[in-house]
C-alpha cells in the first residue's frame, strides 16, 4: 500500500501527507483532501449560517478490507473552516490542491467556497456521499434534485474548475 511508504512521524495533516509524498518522489497531478464541510469556529458564522463547530463522523473503525474491497464509512468527518484555511496557506506543496466542500443547502457550497477559494485551484462538489449518520438527514439523500442548484449557486462564486462528484445510487 502506499501508505505504509509514508514515513514516520504521523502525519500532522492532509497537506503534511502530500508534502512528504512529494518529497519522496510521487508524482500526482494534483492532491485532494477529504471534503470540507459546513462547520466554523467563528460565532458569528455559525449564527449567520446556523453552521456547528466541527463533525466527528462516525466512531472507529470505519474502513474494512475485505481482501478485494477497501470500503470506508466516515459519515463526512471535519474540522472547522478556519483550521482548513491555516492548513492551505502553510501547505508547502508544489502540486494543486482540489479543494471539496459538502453542505446541507446549495449556500453552504458557495459559503464555504467563498471562505477557502484563494487557497485552492479547483472544486470537487461532494453530492454523492451516503454516509451519513444515522438518524442524520442529508441534502445528498435528493441529490438529483438539487445538483443543478449547488453547480449554479458554487459557479456564482468562482471561476475555478468544478468537478461534481455525483453519486452512483441516483438515476440523474
Amino acid at each position: 500500500m502506499l501508505w505504509s511508504l509514508i514515513p514516520k512521524p504521523p502525519a500532522k495533516s492532509a497537506t503534511d501527507i502530500f508534502e512528504r509524498l512529494e518529497q519522496m518522489g510521487v508524482n500526482f497531478g494534483a492532491f485532494l483532501p477529504k471534503s470540507i464541510g459546513p462547520f466554523s469556529n467563528n460565532p458569528e458564522l455559525r449564527e449567520k449560517y446556523g453552521w456547528e463547530q466541527e463533525k466527528l463522523g462516525n466512531k472507529n473503525p470505519t474502513i474494512c478490507n475485505t481482501g478485494d474491497v477497501l470500503l470506508n464509512s466516515f459519515a463526512l468527518p471535519t474540522h472547522p473552516v478556519e483550521s482548513w484555511i491555516e492548513e492551505f496557506k502553510q501547505a508547502n506543496i508544489k502540486k494543486p490542491i482540489i479543494g471539496s466542500v459538502y453542505g446541507f443547502t446549495p449556500q453552504d457550497y458557495s459559503n464555504l467556497v467563498s471562505k477557502v477559494d484563494k487557497y485552492v485551484s479547483a472544486w470537487e462538489l461532494n453530492v454523492s456521499c451516503p454516509n451519513i449518520e444515522p438518524g442524520e438527514t442529508s441534502l445528498m439523500e435528493l441529490m438529483s434534485k438539487k445538483v443543478k442548484d449547488i453547480v449554479i449557486s458554487v459557479r456564482q462564486t468562482t471561476e475555478k474548475p468544478i468537478i461534481a462528484k455525483l453519486s452512483p445510487n441516483e438515476d440523474y
